[in-house]
């Protein structure tokens, strides 16, 4: 029954992308804490479930700030856990379900989320996360959904509607990444292929390689059987954080098998 929900919602996925505006880089900016993100966001939802609709900025934004400051929590003290596993790729079903506009599923997994955290040793150092997100015009610009759109036709034309293993590039990626999946989902009608979080940022965390933990290596070459994997950055500028990570993530954990990388702004091209 779940299973054929999932494909209906997936089947008739309206984008809220195609309702934000070009000022939604102001949305964007952020700084605070997890538990903040959490309190904010909840509030979010219960209005959007009794149909309380805020900006659509606030639907968009508010799952990836929890990602992020659960990813970031995950680096900086870096837990190899399954369990820290399990919180992210709660938070991404949140972000799923509100990107399908199921407020109220949404809502449960949120408050999921927040109680597993909450009942945790380290809830403190978790929930204490700082998350500051300066504004980023140019990752609005490379979130325009028409853009997202032929993102996905891309993919399509690639690797036709077989299964895929999305993984986005945090914590920029994370957004429009979303979007692109379930484009993707809805033009194939594929219910069974997986997205995932994996923060590079070269530029704004100085990171060398994408971090990811022993746990999560192993949980990628799991999830990944049967299926193609697209590595995703929202804009690329020289492609060094794109063709980086396709290189390292075919190597590390995919042991050769081919990897894609796709992005919806490729500025390398432009004079």
């Amino acid at each position: 029954m779940a299973e054929r929900r999932e494909e209906e919602q997936t089947s008739t996925y309206k984008s809220l992308f195609d309702r934000l505006s070009t000022s939604a880089q102001y949305y964007q900016q952020y700084n605070g804490k997890v538990e903040g993100a959490l309190a904010t966001f909840t509030q979010v939802l219960i209005d959007g479930k009794r149909g309380r609709y805020n900006r659509v900025e606030e639907y968009i934004f508010g799952p990836q700030l929890v990602i992020r400051g659960l990813i970031d929590w995950k680096v900086r003290t870096n837990d190899s856990s399954p369990s820290a596993i399990a919180l992210i790729a709660l938070a991404v079903e949140v972000q799923r379900l509100t990107y399908l506009s199921d407020f109220k599923g949404a809502y449960k997994k949120l408050s999921e989320l927040e109680r597993t955290i909450r009942k945790r040793k380290d809830s403190e150092v978790i929930l204490s996360t700082v998350i500051n997100q300066a504004e980023d015009s140019v990752t609005v610009e490379a979130t325009a959904p028409h853009k997202s759109e032929r993102t996905a036709d891309r993919i399509k034309e690639e690797v036709g509607g077989k299964d895929i293993l999305f993984i986005a590039l945090a914590h920029g990626g994370v957004p429009a990444g979303m979007d692109v999946y379930l484009r993707y989902c809805a033009s194939t009608k594929n219910t069974k292929s997986a997205f995932y979080p994996v923060r590079y940022s070269r530029r704004k965390s100085s990171d060398q390689m994408p971090q990811l933990s022993s746990a999560e290596i192993r949980h990628l070459k799991k999830i990944s059987a049967g299926k193609t994997i697209i590595i995703f950055d929202e804009d690329t500028k020289t492609r060094h954080t794109l063709d980086g990570a396709v290189a390292y993530l075919q190597r590390t954990v995919f042991d050769g098998k081919r990897v894609i990388g796709m992005t919806n702004h490729d500025r390398s091209t432009t004079g």
